[in-house]
């Protein structure tokens, strides 16, 4: 278990003006950064995350500051970077429970409207800022590297996850390797936008808050934007397609129409989405193997589901 530093603490505690209580919650087995509810004096609760993975600070730093007026989301009440080089923020705590959690407890007709607001939300996102590079936010600084043409992007990306996948030993390899070849053929079909927008990058029920107001459940928050950069829009898909569309593909419905509220789909959307869906199970594949083998199984599910179907 990851604990904080009294570096941190008395930190954190200076800039806030109060003695804290700290909750560890998320999943800190996995390293990748930490997250805890924190309790002040007058029972205020925060948010706080001690990033254990580089960039993911000034990515949701950046992406926050730039929706928050947009959509709700947490606000930034406070940042920092301590002299050994640990990134934390503070974010006001939402109200309301994560979407997955209760999802299975939500009448069919609340689904599809919670849905359709879904669908509102990542349009706004996506319609909110246009930008010309795919790649980190150039805010974090002059070090980082974007790129211009969309294949280019992709193709460096997809080769650092089979290179990632060739030097483990971890079983069906071979599977893996075919279903690369499989999801390079797409592209010779995609096609790029004019211009690249925010992408939340990890845009799921798991990263949804709602609350349950006279009996119906709805929308209070988008949380966790430490993926976020500009991208092709439609990788923003990929998330709820592999965690609802597939089994349920019902609900792809209801998603599209509060996005088309806003936004028009590209014309290559399916293909794109198939791409994305090969390329999601082969990232997961490719790190999940041993730090998270229940989500190992999940990339290898999501695989062998696009090869058949």
């Amino acid at each position: 278990m990851h604990k904080i530093s009294r570096r941190l603490q008395s930190v954190i505690e200076e800039r806030l003006n109060s003695k804290l209580t700290y909750k560890p919650i998320g999943h800190h087995n996995l390293g990748r950064h930490f997250v805890y509810l924190l309790r002040d004096e007058e029972d205020k609760e925060y948010i706080l995350k001690v990033y254990g993975k580089e960039d993911r600070w000034c990515k949701e730093v950046v992406s926050l500051n730039l929706i928050n007026k947009k959509i709700p989301c947490p606000k930034v009440i406070d940042k920092g970077r301590l002299d050994n080089g640990t990134e934390w923020l503070v974010l006001n705590k939402l109200p309301g429970v994560v979407l997955e959690s209760v999802w299975k407890d939500i009448s069919l007709e609340n689904k599809k409207s919670i849905l359709e607001d879904l669908g509102e939300l990542l349009a706004t996102i996506h319609d909110s800022y246009r930008y010309s590079y795919y790649g980190p936010w150039k805010d974090c600084g002059p070090g980082v590297v974007n790129h211009i043409n969309f294949l280019e992007h992709r193709k460096k990306h997809d080769k650092r996850i089979i290179k990632d996948i060739l030097k483990q030993d971890i079983p069906n390899k071979e599977f893996l390797v075919k279903a690369y070849y499989e999801m390079v053929k797409y592209y010779e079909v995609l096609k790029s936008r004019d211009k690249t927008s925010m992408c939340h990058h990890d845009f799921s029920a798991r990263n949804t808050l709602v609350v349950k107001k006279k009996g119906i459940w709805e929308i209070s928050g988008i949380i966790d934007f430490e993926h976020s950069y500009p991208n092709d829009p439609d990788i923003d898909f990929t998330d709820l397609y592999q965690t609802i569309f597939i089994e349920e593909p019902k609900f792809e419905f209801y998603f599209l129409q509060g996005y088309t509220k806003i936004r028009k789909l590209s014309e290559d959307f399916h293909q794109k989405i198939r791409y994305y869906l090969f390329n999601k199970g082969l990232l997961i594949c490719s790190w999940a193997y041993e730090k998270a083998p229940d989500y190992f199984n999940e990339g290898m599910y999501l695989l062998k589901w696009l090869m058949e179907n």
